[in-house]
């Protein structure tokens, strides 16, 4: 799971119960162009940075090996 899903999983039920514009009515989730979702996204590529950075993945060089 990313930093950005963690955190709306916890955050979406609150935004939910405070009737925030963020949610969208028909689906109860938060909306595509909303500022709560691009947070969201956000914080996913940072995790994702971070663990890039913590753990690279190893290339391949030329020779194979």
């Amino acid at each position: 799971m990313n930093l950005g899903d963690a955190v709306a999983s916890v955050a979406t039920p609150i935004a939910r119960a405070l009737h925030m514009d963020c949610i969208d009515p028909s689906t109860q989730q938060l909306r595509p162009e909303s500022p709560c979702n691009q947070r969201r996204d956000a914080l996913n590529h940072f995790g994702d940075a971070m663990y890039d950075m913590f753990w690279p993945t190893k290339k391949k060089d030329d020779s194979g090996t």
